[in-house]
């Protein structure tokens, strides 16, 4: 019977759940090795092609036997017998949780006191997935597993019987490891927070105890307990206890506490890192931010002699000035031809660009075409040379800013960055040949502020380096859109999450909620609502554009006509005085506007 009720266990469970799985077989008494050397034999008899490994364990003897232990059937006889086995060695560094189907040969009268020996244990070393299959002496199958939270107890393995078959005599995966995080019942979690705006923000009542009081993270600390109802035991620390991982894999601060079991997970912009996911098991990351660079407004901004050229493109400038002096020799064409004398041709061309009117009308019709189309070219440019420059004047706007950090590089800008931020772009080897600024112990929104106390003349020649969370954020919140200006390019990316000890029974469950979390886009809905992200793309305002051939081609294009005009008249009076018209013309040639 026992026998065939293991075969099922493995043939109808474990192979479909996994393709392979591990038999272990610990036990201390003879006639239970000689039990369960013939349920075995019982059980191999209909064996099928199953991938399995099978380790015998000898009392006294620790040796690690390398294989994937998800799935794990176990046959004991007694509590030492399974802690001989040492499940957790070969586990405790694993980011899930495995599943433990434990057959327990034992006489009914030291059956509960064994189970509750081993339920206990497994909840110490966050063995969740754990039930016990017990054959009592009438012959009775039954099968029993732990919950460590209840309605009338907390953090302690409470024993519960499954009984939940269906119709076909079978149960499901959901029934034979029943979940048990569902509802903690209340019960207190220790949670490992920070005060870091935008993610977290926390202020205290008059009792002084801490709230959460706004952040994207602290709503999603709020639905993670109101999802499994568990109550906040809050721990706040400062920026810079973490926790550092050394190289012989010891940690401090935070890291270190949840390893020691002292706290059940931390969460609070927690940036996910290879190093620190080898000392501690990091959920799904939920959010991925940027690294970005900030720089102040007045490092950027046009200088007097610059604005005024500011406005056209360099082609349109050296169009213009083309067009100018075509414009002044045609003049001095106009009146070798014709035989006059012009006043002032130069300075009347000058003069009308600048809006002011010239002194008397010109005397033949080509010249007063020409005037006119000149006029009316002076006009457009004019109009768009000075609107243009109002509007650099009136927003400070700022000369076009580094497209790339090659550029950053090339004029030896120096560095401001946080010694948390200063980790991650450690490896970035274009930003290791600049000067660096490290805050020391100083959280990463005083990036920004250290920026804004610099005195002028070093504060424009040094850029901070923060993640654009907080840059948004800050910037929204200070009213510092005139004052610094985010760089539309991005250094780096990283991945947030919450961090956990290794093996938490946490893990799992957690990963649950969050990928949902993720996918449904609650995280940036809450970003939106706090984080100025317009800033940054640019969709709070239109962008500036300089004057490009492609916007003055109206006003080429109507000179160019009036010269062609002016020119076809010139040639009708030059060929009608020549052959109809024979007294001499020399009226004095002047421009009027």
């Amino acid at each position: 019977m026992v026998g065939a009720c293991l075969l099922h266990i493995i043939g109808y469970y474990f192979v479909r759940w996994s393709k392979s799985f591990i038999l272990i077989i610990s036990v201390e008494r003879e006639d239970s090795s000689a039990f369960y050397n013939d349920v075995l034999d019982r059980t191999f008899a209909n064996w099928k092609q199953y991938s399995l490994q099978i380790v015998n364990v000898h009392r006294g003897q620790k040796r690690r036997v390398r294989g994937t232990r998800d799935y794990n059937m176990v046959l004991i006889d007694s509590y030492e017998s399974f802690v001989s086995a040492d499940l957790v060695a070969h586990t405790k560094n694993n980011n899930h949780n495995e599943y433990y189907y434990i057959f327990l040969k034992r006489s009914d009268a030291m059956l509960w006191p064994v189970m509750q020996q081993i339920f206990e244990y497994c909840w110490q070393n966050h063995l969740i997935n754990c039930v016990i299959q017990i054959q009592t002496d009438r012959g009775e199958l039954q099968l029993y597993t732990y919950y460590p939270f209840t309605r009338w107890q907390c953090g302690k393995a409470q024993i519960v019987r499954i009984t939940g078959l269906n119709a076909s005599g079978k149960m499901s995966r959901e029934m034979l490891f029943p979940s048990k995080l569902k509802n903690f019942y209340g019960c207190p979690l220790r949670v490992a927070i920070w005060h870091i705006p935008p993610f977290m923000s926390l202020s205290t009542d008059a009792e002084g105890n801490v709230q959460l009081d706004g952040g994207c993270e602290s709503r999603l600390l709020k639905m993670l307990s109101d999802r499994y109802n568990f109550s906040l035991d809050l721990r706040v620390f400062d920026d810079d206890t973490r926790g550092n991982v050394f190289p012989n894999g010891s940690t401090t601060g935070v890291l270190k506490m949840l390893n020691d079991r002292e706290l059940d997970f931390g969460i609070g912009s927690y940036h996910q890192n290879a190093l620190r996911n080898s000392v501690a098991t990091s959920t799904v990351n939920y959010y991925q931010s940027i690294i970005s660079v900030v720089m102040l407004r007045s490092a950027l901004r046009l200088s007097d002699s610059k604005a005024l050229i500011y406005p056209f493109q360099p082609n349109t400038w050296l169009i213009l000035f083309v067009v100018t002096i075509a414009v002044i020799l045609g003049v001095y064409i106009f009146r070798h031809i014709r035989h006059t004398t012009v006043v002032k041709p130069f300075t009347d061309v000058f003069i009308s660009m600048l809006g002011m009117p010239f002194v008397h009308m010109p005397p033949f019709k080509e010249l007063r075409v020409f005037a006119l189309s000149w006029i009316f070219f002076t006009l457009i440019i004019r109009s768009a040379y000075l609107g243009f420059l109002f509007h650099i004047i009136r927003s400070h706007l700022l000369s076009n800013p580094p497209t790339d950090l090659n550029t950053l590089i090339s004029r030896n800008f120096g560095i401001i960055v946080s010694e948390r931020v200063n980790h991650i772009i450690a490896n970035i080897s274009e930003l290791k040949q600049l000067n660096h600024t490290i805050l020391q112990k100083k959280p990463e929104t005083y990036t920004l502020e250290y920026l804004l106390n610099l005195p002028p003349e070093e504060g424009n020649h040094v850029m901070g380096i923060s993640a654009v969370d907080f840059l948004q954020y800050q910037i929204r919140a200070r009213r510092l859109r005139d004052v610094v200006k985010i760089m539309p390019y991005d250094l780096l990316g990283f991945k947030i999450c919450i961090y956990l000890a290794k093996h938490s029974y946490l893990s799992d469950q957690f990963n649950e909620l969050l990928i949902w979390v993720r996918d449904s886009g609650l995280i940036e809905y809450w970003k939106k609502t706090q984080l100025d992200s317009g800033y940054v793309n640019g969709k709070w305002q239109a962008e500036d554009e300089l004057f490009d051939m492609a916007e003055l081609k109206t006003a080429f294009m109507a000179v160019g006509i009036g010269d062609v005009i002016a020119i076809l008249i010139f040639l009708v009076e030059v060929f009608y005085h020549k052959y109809f018209d024979h007294d001499d013309d020399n009226d004095v040639l002047v421009f009027i506007n």
